[in-house]
């Protein structure tokens, strides 16, 4: 006799589980977002800490140009997608991945070490 159940019902989160491969891959995709996320609210919270102000004052200060730095992370974010794609195709996923991580680490290395507004922006990490 044929089981009833669709097909649908016999994957998902305990098939996961009981394959700790899977586990493992489907938990580590998943820090991306996660990363994603907390990079955007690191930036929220460091724009409006006083000791910016006073290497930063003009991000401080204006909130157009506030918002311009902000947005850089989904500007370059953005771009970053339109270019993975091919990227991935044409090298392969591992090595595009390999690559997008050394321009994150990189990106977030220059960011640390601004001392002006262009080094700042140009550290913005692409995701």
């Amino acid at each position: 006799m044929a089981d009833a159940t669709p097909s649908a019902n016999k994957g998902g989160f305990r098939q996961m589980c009981q394959n700790p491969y899977l586990l493992g891959v489907a938990s580590f995709s998943t820090l991306g977002g996660l990363l994603f996320g907390y990079d955007q609210g690191v930036i929220s919270g460091v724009i409006t800490m006083e000791s910016f102000g006073a290497c930063f004052p003009h991000i401080y200060t204006d909130s157009g140009f506030k918002g311009w730095f902000v947005s850089t992370l989904l500007l370059a974010a953005w771009f970053g997608s339109l270019i993975n794609g091919p990227l991935a195709d044409r090298i392969g996923r591992k090595l595009s991945i390999n690559i997008a991580v050394i321009i994150f680490v990189i990106g977030s290395a220059i960011q640390c070490a601004a001392v002006n507004i262009p080094m700042l922006f140009v550290g913005m990490p692409p995701p």
